[in-house]
C-alpha cells in the first residue's frame, strides 16, 4: 500500500481505497520522490483519540484526484494500533500528520472526505 500511495504522489491511502476490506491505512507526511530511505507508518485497527483544539484546512484525496475540500478536524490526535511487525503502538500526532491519520480513518469509518 505504502508503493501505491508514493506512485500517485500521496501521503495516506486506506485499505478501502484500493478495494480491502481492512481496518488498515498507511501514512507518509514526508515522503518525496527525491527522498531516499522514505518512512512511513502502517495503522491496522486503529483507535484514535482527537484532541480539543480544530483547524480548517484544505484536503485532497486519492479517491477524488485534483478535487479539493475545506475540512474542520482536531489539530491533535493520539492513534493506538498495531504496526506492520503486530506490535501495538500508540502516537499522539499533530499538523498534518495528524490530519492524514484522521482522514484515512475516516475511510475505515465509510466516508470520502468529512
Amino acid at each position: 500500500m505504502l508503493q501505491t500511495m508514493r506512485r500517485h504522489d500521496g501521503i495516506g491511502l486506506a485499505a478501502p481505497q484500493v478495494g480491502k476490506v481492512l481496518r488498515l491505512f498507511v501514512v507518509d507526511v514526508e515522503w518525496t520522490r527525491a527522498k531516499a530511505v522514505p518512512k512511513g507508518y502502517v495503522f491496522f485497527n486503529p483507535e484514535l483519540e482527537l484532541g480539543p483544539d480544530r483547524v480548517e484546512a484544505e484536503e485532497g484525496c486519492l479517491s477524488l484526484p485534483g478535487e479539493v475540500a475545506w475540512v474542520e478536524r482536531s489539530s491533535t490526535v493520539r492513534v493506538s494500533a498495531l504496526g506492520l511487525d503486530g506490535k501495538a503502538f500508540t502516537l499522539t500526532a499533530e499538523g498534518l500528520f495528524a490530519r492524514a491519520i484522521q482522514h484515512e480513518n475516516d475511510h475505515l469509518e465509510g466516508r470520502l472526505i468529512a
